[in-house]
């Protein structure tokens, strides 16, 4: 339970570090469509900066009070804990076999789209 709560924590914050960023490019790029004038909360600070940092924070705090969530993530890491991972050399592999068979097949995409545009052409006289 507390080796989970470590991780849930981190989790956390970073699900809180990552809203900030999505909400204050979001609350920026409205700000400056809507054409509004640049309003200094604190210092550098702007506006739609402090809305994304609480909002962030409001939405990491209640996350974290709330019984459900907390049971939720709580289950999520039991659950992460029996998963079997891979070692390194078995996704090395299988990262070759992905590499290479996505080469394949974008070499055999690229010849059809070859033979069907020279067909094309030579229907169409292009």
């Amino acid at each position: 339970m507390d080796s989970n709560r470590k991780w849930i924590t981190i989790g956390l914050i970073l699900l809180v570090m990552v809203s900030y960023w999505f909400l204050g490019h979001a609350f920026q790029g409205a700000w400056q469509l809507a054409r509004l004038r640049e309003i200094l909360v604190v210092g550098p600070v702007d506006l739609p900066t402090s809305i994304a940092v609480v909002l962030s924070l409001g939405l990491g705090f209640f996350l974290f009070r709330n019984r459900k969530f907390n049971e939720w993530s709580n289950e999520v890491a039991s659950e992460m804990k029996k998963v079997t991972w891979p070692s390194l050399q078995e996704t090395r592999a299988s990262s070759i076999v992905v590499i290479l068979v996505t080469f394949i097949l974008a070499f055999f995409l690229g010849f059809f789209d070859l033979v069907w545009s020279s067909v094309t052409d030579l229907i169409y006289g292009g």
